[in-house]
């Protein structure tokens, strides 16, 4: 994908659009009055908001999580069995994706350290410490890399807006542009420390112990711990994270995924799902016994 400056800049459109859409315009006074629950399908629009909230967060708190809940939700006023299943899923939605996050910066670390172990700037570098290392390695981040590591976030936040390489007409969009890109940066190269896992051979050979065992799960540590406070790390601190700011994907509204909470799955539902070997996507408990007892 070209995003260089001579091309055309992506439209900004503002997440604030969606953030004000999902909201109610009326409320319902008694909390026990209910639509059916079949109605009460997760939208698509939760998990869009999730996702960008994610991005621009980590460590997505209450408020945020009420921006995601579904529209119809937020209409009734004090607490219900709803909002509490409806918050937990977002909430799981949300740790599941930094889950991915972080694997995929150590799947990304391993192998751009593989091909670079020979490389005497990388070596010179591990070798001058933790900051020095991190320095080169933000060198290596491609926008390709940025892609791959927050997949599921770009689905929702505007890719293309934030790596496009011109400078935007507006003040304002300009430096929201350049906020984004002190955020994806730190998001795909702080947690994927090259000291980290792989990383640990440059330094093991540098000192003749090319043969210690590598500690994976250290790694995966230090890295899920940088992701979870990188908000609050050099350049990104001073970052404005506004979420009604971030720049929406062309695409945002396309999609028609409806994904339904076990819990607020009817009886009927519950039954076809047990029964059903085709087409859900796991086949159903039966399905799986069924797998599970041709694969005997």
């Amino acid at each position: 994908m070209d995003l260089g400056a001579q091309q055309d800049q992506p439209v900004y459109r503002a997440m604030k659009t969606f953030i004000d859409a999902n909201e109610p315009t009326t409320t319902i006074q008694n909390p026990q009055l209910r639509l059916d629950l079949q109605h009460l399908d997760l939208p698509h629009y939760s998990l869009q908001l999730a996702k960008a909230a994610e991005f621009l967060y980590h460590n997505v708190d209450g408020a945020a999580v009420i921006s995601c809940l579904p529209k119809i939700l937020k209409s009734y006023l004090g607490r219900s069995n709803e909002k509490i299943v409806y918050n937990s899923a977002i909430r799981a939605h949300t740790k599941k994706m930094s889950a991915n996050v972080i694997k995929r910066c150590h799947d990304v670390t391993k192998i751009v350290v593989l091909a670079t172990i020979d490389d005497a700037g990388f070596r010179a570098a591990i070798a001058k410490g933790h900051h020095s290392a991190v320095r080169f390695f933000k060198t290596l981040v491609t926008p390709d890399i940025s892609y791959h590591v927050l997949s599921e976030q770009w689905k929702a936040v505007d890719f293309r807006f934030v790596h496009h390489e011109g400078v935007r007409a507006s003040a304002e969009e300009e430096t929201i542009r350049q906020d984004l890109r002190r955020i994806y940066h730190p998001a795909t190269r702080r947690p994927s420390n090259p000291e980290t896992s792989t990383g640990k051979r440059s330094k093991n050979e540098a000192a003749g112990r090319a043969n210690q065992t590598q500690d994976k799960a250290a790694g995966m540590t230090i890295i899920k711990e940088n992701y979870k406070r990188y908000t609050s790390w050099g350049p990104t601190a001073k970052v404005a994270r506004v979420f009604g700011k971030l720049p929406a994907t062309p695409d945002f509204e396309s999609r028609n995924n409806i994904v339904k909470p076990k819990a607020l799955v009817s009886a009927n539902e519950e039954k076809r799902n047990l029964d059903d070997t085709g087409d859900e996507e796991d086949g159903g408990i039966i399905g799986r016994r069924q797998r599970a007892g041709n694969d005997c």
